[in-house]
């Protein structure tokens, strides 16, 4: 028997059925699940959550998954679970209240400085063009003044204002 050269050669692909993770998102103040909250998974898929909070993860293989969770007026929170030990589990999701700051970056003087760049534990936020900025569900906001070097390359630093809404 002589391989046919038109058709191609036949594999046989054997898979190994995908695990699942049941998770709940909650709030953690009062225990109350959070509808639409959107679950990042590593591998590119973004589930969101019922009225209930539930999300069903299918197709997981063994081993740790890390994933992003975020809600509107939450903090953004990571987590990585293993199911090595437990194929099929269920994971709950306690998100704090996330805080909100708005304020206007000022000179000395307290006129705005436009452009200026606020930098919050690695990463930058830009303000508007007259000085504005909000920073919203970041859980590393506390209302305090904080300092930001000025745009522009300039080498000395201003006062950040900034109040708790």
């Amino acid at each position: 028997d002589k391989p046919n050269p038109k058709q191609p050669e036949r594999i046989v692909a054997k898979l190994t059925p995908g695990y699942r993770m049941t998770c709940r998102v909650m709030t953690k103040e009062q225990d109350t699940p959070i509808g639409s909250a959107h679950v990042f998974m590593a591998d590119g898929r973004v589930l969101v959550s019922d009225a209930t909070g539930q999300i069903e993860i299918n197709g997981l293989r063994q081993g740790s998954h890390p994933i992003v969770v975020i809600a509107e007026g939450r903090e953004r929170r990571r987590v990585l679970f293993d199911n090595t030990l437990r194929p099929d589990g269920q994971l709950e999701i306690r998100l704090e209240k996330a805080g909100r700051i708005e304020g206007v970056v000022v000179d000395q003087e307290g006129q705005p400085i436009p452009h200026a760049w606020l930098k919050i534990h690695g990463s930058g936020r830009a303000t508007t063009l007259d000085g504005r900025c909000v920073i919203a569900n970041d859980r590393r906001i506390r209302n305090r003044k904080r300092r930001s070097p000025m745009s522009r390359g300039v080498k000395r630093w201003a006062d950040v204002i900034l109040s708790e809404k």
